[in-house]
């Protein structure tokens, strides 16, 4: 009987083309082929987690933008607080005038102040800086020529208060960087780790590894664009002139735009001042105040183009904000205040710019000519 049952059931797995799971006749499974996708995604995985640990090893070592402060490397960007602390060091005599500004402030010609004010004149500014870059050359100079009884004119951006990170050109700085509290400068390594991750960072590494030595080596090959960025970044680097005027004249109207379009983006992105900023701006106030000196702050113009454009992301709403704030700051330190956002509370033109946000020189002269005459015995 039981031969009978299992000769039925032969049968009907023959005649339905199936396997009969009784009996006992399946294909054994190929765990070797059903392992093969899972060593696969591993295999990947593996190989995307070390790629990415190389890039970034590589990228802690040159310390292309000075995040992790390696400096194993000459950085191929330019440093402009450490190209103005050298100058600062090479002063054999203290400035009786020090303008603070951002690259806006860098065509300031101290030569022309001194014709305004009769004083010497150096011109501290630095690209895109912040109060924290102004507090710790401030503080530099100070200890530089303590006593010396220095006149500031701050020119100050609506933009300086966009972040709450320090940037590495300044924590870059050997001379500038301990003058920055040392939590701070450790939160913006960390936040600046981040960065040494893309595949950027190694392009910048590569070429600062080769435009390290770009004083005595020829010019790089035009196919070489990044290291020809970098090479051009450097040349910008070295356009000062022992009074920290920068020499060189090489805006870009279309550039400035995007650069500025993305600072504010949909007005998502620059929402408020941050703090970090504010704090070195009162920091550096109060010390003033204690050394017996008052600066003019003056908040700076750019293109009606630009600010129309700006107005309503961001821009007019961040203005208000700085404007009021400067306002209550007055209640608790000493200083002068002008806003010259806009051209015409000076005189100028809309012609007068290189681009959007850097002047030429005679809208900076009337700019300053203002100043002198606004700011009286403060300058």
């Amino acid at each position: 009987m039981h031969e009978a049952v299992a000769s039925n059931r032969r049968r009907r797995a023959g005649s339905t083309g199936q396997s009969d799971p009784l009996a006992g006749h399946a294909e054994p499974l190929d765990s070797a082929s059903a392992g093969s996708p899972r060593r696969f995604v591993v295999t990947l995985l593996a190989t995307a987690l070390g790629t990415i640990a190389a890039v970034f090893f590589v990228n802690v070592l040159v310390d292309p933008y000075g995040t992790v402060g390696t400096n194993l490397l000459a950085s191929g960007v330019p440093r402009d607080p450490s190209t103005k602390a050298a100058l600062i060091k090479q002063l054999g005599s203290p400035p009786q005038l020090v303008v603070l500004g951002s690259s806006r402030s860098l065509k300031v010609q101290p030569s022309y102040l001194h014709r305004l004010t009769g004083d010497t004149v150096f011109n501290a500014g630095v690209r895109d800086a912040t109060p924290v870059e102004e507090y710790a050359l401030i503080h530099f100079i100070h200890d530089r020529f303590p006593g010396a009884g220095i006149h500031w004119l701050w020119l100050l951006d609506v933009e300086a208060f966009r972040s709450d990170t320090i940037s590495p050109e300044l924590l870059d700085s050997a001379d500038l960087a301990p003058y920055v509290s040392r939590t701070d400068r450790l939160t913006s390594r960390f936040k600046g780790i981040v960065d040494l991750l893309s595949w950027r960072a190694l392009e910048d590494s590569l070429s600062a590894i080769r435009a390290s030595g770009h004083s005595s080596q020829p010019p790089l090959s035009g196919a070489d664009m990044t290291a020809r960025r970098i090479q051009h970044l450097i040349a910008r680097s070295d356009g000062f002139a022992p009074d920290g005027f920068y020499t060189r004249v090489d805006y870009d109207w279309n550039k400035g735009m995007r650069k500025y379009e993305a600072m504010y983006g949909d007005g998502t992105l620059y929402t408020h001042l941050h703090s970090l900023p504010k704090t070195y701006l009162e920091r550096a106030l109060a010390d003033l105040n204690r050394w017996g000196e008052a600066p003019v702050i003056v908040l700076t113009p750019m293109h009606p183009e630009l600010k129309r454009e700006l107005a309503p992301v961001g821009w007019a709403a961040r203005h208000r904000e700085l404007v009021s704030y400067l306002h209550e700051l007055r209640a608790r330190f000493r200083f002068r205040f002008l806003d010259f956002t806009s051209v015409r509370s000076f005189g100028g033109t809309p012609g007068g710019f290189y681009d959007p946000v850097h002047m030429r020189e005679p809208n900076l002269h009337r700019m300053l000519s203002a100043i002198a005459r606004r700011a009286g015995d403060a300058l």
